[in-house]
């Protein structure tokens, strides 16, 4: 006899695609533009009817090119390579007014959370600098975001897939410059801002259901 209940834990979902991303300076003009790739995963409790609480990450690999930036009152243009990890809970519920029929199943989600990022820039635009070279920087602050996915195969088990655009703003708190090559890293620079730079990460991906 098939339960009555509508409540259980949902499929595992994993998903890969690609991201594009910009970076916002304090004055909120836009500084810089990044592209690369990502991967996420989902899990949550859900009403198959209705609404899913999730817990999920995405993390994410982007290049950033002539970025500038100010050292010792001069600045400068260097490549960055962003690695960006992103830990959230999210709220997903099928798209009022609509229901399931064939392929056209679509959700919303709205998500909240905390992320953090390392990045290693190209250092070697920085001439007659040895002393920051081998340094990283890595941020971290809370992130906020929304998504619209549409599920296809719902209905069938062992079969269900996906597609999802999203769009996050990850807020930079704080803020280190870190320096490698002793017996331990070095933190060399430390700072505490408002809530910006932030960081838009527009992503589209492609999953499915791993079980």
């Amino acid at each position: 006899m098939r339960s009555r209940s509508r409540f259980g834990l949902s499929a595992w979902l994993y998903g890969m695609g690609g991201t594009r991303s910009q970076l916002v300076t304090n004055n909120q003009s836009i500084e810089v533009e990044g592209h690369g790739g990502h991967f996420s995963t989902a899990v949550g409790y859900c009403d198959l009817q209705a609404y899913c609480l999730e817990i999920g990450s995405q993390v994410s690999f982007n290049y950033y090119d002539e970025l500038d930036v100010e050292y010792l009152d001069r600045e400068f243009d260097i490549d960055l390579w962003m690695w960006e990890t992103a830990l959230f809970l999210a709220v997903r519920a099928r798209v009022p007014g609509t229901r399931p029929r064939g392929h056209f199943d679509p959700w919303i989600k709205l998500l909240s959370g905390y992320g953090a990022g390392v990045g290693y820039p190209t250092w070697s635009n920085l001439p007659k600098h040895d002393e920051i070279r081998g340094s990283r920087v890595q941020q971290e602050g809370p992130l906020y975001g929304i998504s619209v996915m549409n599920l296809f195969n719902n209905e069938k088990a062992g079969r269900l897939w996906f597609v999802e655009f999203s769009a996050i703003a990850q807020m930079y708190w704080n803020s280190w410059l870190v320096k490698s090559g002793g017996v331990l890293p070095e933190i060399t620079q430390t700072s505490k801002t408002d809530g910006n730079p932030y960081s838009l990460l527009l992503s589209a991906t492609l999953g499915f259901r791993v079980f």
